[in-house]
């Protein structure tokens, strides 16, 4: 790793080095009449969110990533930070920055990358059971207003989106995806976007990330974006404090709206 590395900057899924991320992203196709689905009813007491990391992350690390976000926040929020379903293991090719970074900490995967994916279409080996997991996680965590993922965490944020809007999984009103890879998952399960889901949803990018920007988008009725002028990072560092606030201003008012 070069001098530049930062251990806050979540590892992208992979490189997208000559892809062309336009070319390669996937749309929900509109053949099915609008779902009947409605957010879960304000929250009466802090608004509730599930917050799912990165790849070779835990909720620790996303918890300092999302800290400038959060304070803003202040008690009007409850970020629930959830650990990964399977361990990282040293063949991650940040294994050992994060180890030596985060001494004395385990790292999780939320699932396993299949290797024939790419960054643009990214897909996984075990879509199922890493669903069925982090189900269970939410479940265990109700009532929940909304999902924030970043990288990894943002793919599986997707589905769950999915899954709530189609009555599947546990219900929430609104999702936040921030670097998310491009959804090569759509294939797996086409049931879930056979149209534009009608939940609420936020999406970051970084112009310097290798993931595609805003990938996701098209898989919403009426997403909101924001593309920041750093890499694959929550709250850019690049571009100074101004860039820095702005972003972080824009995830809290959000979260803060679900409220009214």
């Amino acid at each position: 790793m070069g001098d530049d590395w930062d251990p806050f900057a979540d590892p992208a899924d992979g490189s997208a080095e000559g892809l062309d991320p336009e070319a390669k992203r996937t749309s929900a196709v509109e053949v099915k009449p609008q779902l009947s689905w409605a957010p879960p009813p304000a929250a009466v007491g802090p608004i509730r969110v599930a917050c799912l990391h990165g790849t070779c992350s835990n909720g620790n690390i996303l918890k300092v990533q999302l800290q400038r976000a959060a304070k803003l926040c202040g008690d009007k929020v409850e970020f629930i930070y959830l650990d990964g379903r399977m361990k990282s293991t040293k063949d991650n090719p940040v294994w050992e920055e994060m180890s030596r970074t985060f001494k004395g900490q385990e790292f999780y995967e939320w699932a396993e990358i299949s290797a024939a994916s790419s960054i643009a279409e990214r897909q996984y080996c075990d879509l199922e059971t890493s669903l069925d997991f982090i189900q269970d996680l939410l479940r265990q965590h109700e009532p929940l207003d909304g999902i924030f993922g970043f990288s990894q965490g943002a793919n599986m944020a997707s589905l769950l989106a999915a899954q709530a809007v189609a009555g599947e999984g546990v219900n929430f009103g609104f999702v936040i995806q921030s670097c998310a890879a491009g959804p090569g998952w759509v294939e797996q399960r086409p049931d879930l976007f056979m149209q534009k889901l009608p939940m609420r949803s936020l999406h970051i990018s970084g112009k310097l990330d290798t993931n595609p920007p805003l990938p996701l988008v098209e898989l919403y009725q009426e997403p909101f974006s924001l593309l920041h002028d750093d890499g694959h990072k929550v709250i850019p560092s690049s571009g100074g404090r101004e860039e820095a606030d702005f972003v972080a201003k824009t995830i809290a008012d959000f979260v803060l709206s679900a409220a009214q």
